[in-house]
C-alpha cells in the first residue's frame, strides 16, 4: 500500500519566546541526552488511554530502561489523578531518565531535537506525518479508527515497527519494551531513519507534480 499524498508540516526553529518556562526546562533536559537515546510517547489528543493501558506503557517504559518523555492526559480529564492512575514508585524509579508532560506538550519541537531516536505514536495521520518530517522511526501502537491502518501501511514502508496485542486485544508492557528497544537500542532505528528519509523525498516529489498539475 501506499502512504496518502499531501503536505508536510512546515519547518523552522520554534522561538524560544513562545515556549513556557516548564517546555524550556524540559528542552533543556532533552539537550542532555545522548542522540537517538529517547523516545517521545503521545497518543494526540482525541484518545485517552484507560487505566489498563496507561499502566502497561508505563511498565514498557520502565523495563525498557531507555530515556522517554511522555505526554501523558487522564482518561477522565483529571489531571491531578494521573500519579493515581501510574503505577506505585514508577515516578521515582524512572527519575533522572523519564519525563512525564501533563497534557499539551511541544511535540514538533521534541520531535525535531537530536535526542529522539522513536516516537511511540497512536498512529492518528497529524503525528505520523511530524514523525515523518523529523526523520524519527515510529513505534506503532494503534487505538481506534484509521490507526490500525495507519500503522500498518507504515510498517509496510518500513519506516515503523508494531507493538502486537495480546490474544485478547490488549496490551503488554513486555511487548511494547521489546520493541522500544528494538528501534532504539537494537539497531533497526538507522535503517528506519533512511528509509524515512527516502519516503519524504517520495511525498515531496509527489506534492511538487501535483503542484505542477495545477
Amino acid at each position: 500500500q501506499t502512504l496518502p499524498v499531501g503536505p508536510l508540516i512546515p519547518t523552522g526553529p520554534i522561538a524560544a519566546a513562545e515556549l513556557g518556562e516548564e517546555d524550556i526546562e524540559l528542552m533543556n533536559w532533552l539537550g542532555q541526552k545522548d542522540v537517538n537515546s529517547t523516545v517521545f510517547t503521545s497518543f494526540g489528543t482525541m484518545y485517552f488511554p484507560s487505566e489498563e493501558e496507561i499502566k502497561e506503557i508505563a511498565h514498557g517504559l520502565e523495563l525498557s530502561n531507555v530515556n522517554f518523555i511522555w505526554a501523558l492526559r487522564s482518561p477522565d480529564g483529571d489531571e491531578s489523578r494521573l500519579e493515581e492512575i501510574l503505577p506505585t514508585g514508577f515516578l521515582e524509579r524512572v527519575r533522572g531518565r523519564g519525563r512525564i508532560v501533563q497534557g499539551w506538550a511541544p511535540q514538533a519541537m521534541i520531535l525535531g531535537h537530536s535526542s529522539i531516536g522513536g516516537f511511540l505514536s497512536h498512529c492518528g495521520w497529524i503525528s505520523l506525518t511530524e514523525g515523518i518530517e523529523f526523520g524519527v522511526p515510529i513505534i506503532a501502537m494503534p487505538m481506534n479508527l484509521e490507526q490500525p491502518l495507519n500503522g500498518r501501511v507504515l510498517v509496510e514502508n518500513g519506516v515503523a515497527v508494531e507493538v502486537m496485542r495480546d490474544e485478547n486485544g490488549r496490551l503488554k508492557g513486555e511487548e511494547i519494551a521489546k520493541m522500544i528497544n528494538h528501534v532504539v537500542i537494537g539497531g533497526a532505528g538507522e535503517t528506519m531513519r533512511q528509509k524515512i528519509k527516502d519516503l519524504r523525498k517520495k511525498i515531496k516529489s509527489s506534492e511538487e507534480d501535483n503542484l505542477d498539475e495545477l
